[in-house]
């Protein structure tokens, strides 16, 4: 049997409503595009029985762990920044959910307030970035 994936309910509504959408308007596709929209429907179906649904609010601790909330300041620019750490099909850092397996996520995995890590990341080059505050919201 294939291993569980992480996935909060919130996320897995999100791909529900993608997969209704994608099949309710499967004939008005034709060739290439429907090919991608079957595809897309195989991969979502497979996401979601696979899916193992976890409720951040309903976690507690002072560790970073799959959905928590994290607030971070960077030690050299001083910027501060809040994410939500999710599942990879979830993930949208455009819109603060980041994946649990992106080079943020697995640097905060396991760690507490005060703590700090660094980060090497492809876009912004190696980060030092203090934890500020865990939350499951």
């Amino acid at each position: 049997m294939s291993e569980k994936m992480p996935l909060t309910a919130e996320g897995a509504e999100r791909l529900r409503e993608e997969l209704k959408t994608l099949k309710n308007e499967r004939g008005d596709r034709d060739g290439e595009a429907q090919a991608f929209a079957d595809a897309r429907i195989s991969h979502i179906e497979t996401v979601l029985a696979r899916a193992e649904i976890i409720d951040p609010t309903k976690l507690t601790g002072s560790k970073v762990q799959f959905g928590a909330t994290v607030g971070v300041t960077d030690a050299d620019s001083s910027k501060t920044e809040r994410f939500q750490l999710v599942g990879p099909e979830e993930a949208d850092p455009k819109n603060g959910r980041i994946s649990i397996t992106s080079s943020l996520g697995k640097a905060l995995i396991g760690h507490e307030v005060g703590d700090s890590v660094e980060v090497q990341d492809s876009a912004a080059g190696r980060r030092e970035l203090e934890i500020l505050d865990v939350m499951y919201v």
